[in-house]
């Protein structure tokens, strides 16, 4: 099976850091197979915290995340100087828009998308990702779509999980609000 290494909702994994806090209550990819691109909107940023002193660490994180100069993208994001990261205020929320190219199909695995024996894109359905796609198709516990097309699905966060954990939900926005 197909081990994921970077989920795609927690902004952090993008560059590497580990326990990252700030994940997307959505996040929508986008593979364009044609051009080797590949897009995740993040919308309604938030962070997960479990004690006080989490918050030191989430002001940490988002000061290497909105410094260019201090944030390092994983091997996997090959290109480094094609790849973005932009923050868009919307509607009171916070949503990261990344891109990136990618030189060869197998380094999608790592977000754990590759193409089965019929040449057709998969990605395992976790329950807690609850996933939706128009494009794809649930077939035995994997998502599958035409390698052809541009594929797009949806991740809704798992936080109702984690809450029942004892963590707290802290919309970045507002934080981003108070602390200026």
């Amino acid at each position: 099976m197909l081990e994921v290494k970077i989920a795609f909702f927690v902004i952090g994994a993008f560059f590497g850091m580990q326990n990252a806090r700030i994940v997307a209550e959505k996040t929508v990819v986008t593979l364009h197979p044609e051009q080797q691109l590949i897009e995740f909107e993040q919308q309604k940023l938030y962070a997960v915290l479990m004690r006080k002193e989490d918050s030191l660490l989430l002001n940490e994180e988002w000061k290497i995340l909105n410094t260019p100069e201090n944030r390092s993208w994983v091997k996997e994001v090959s290109d480094k100087d094609t790849a973005v990261l932009e923050f868009r205020k919307e509607d009171k929320s916070i949503t990261a828009y990344i891109a990136f190219t990618y030189p060869e199909e197998k380094v999608l695995q790592s977000f754990g998308l590759y193409k089965n024996k019929e040449g057709k894109w998969c990605i395992k359905n976790i329950p807690d990702w609850n996933i939706e796609s128009k494009e794809g198709t649930l077939k035995g516990g994997y998502w599958v779509f035409d390698a052809q097309q541009k594929i797009r699905f949806s991740v809704r966060s798992y936080f109702e999980t984690i809450e029942k954990q004892g963590y707290t939900k802290q919309d970045i926005y507002s934080y981003i609000v108070r602390s200026q």
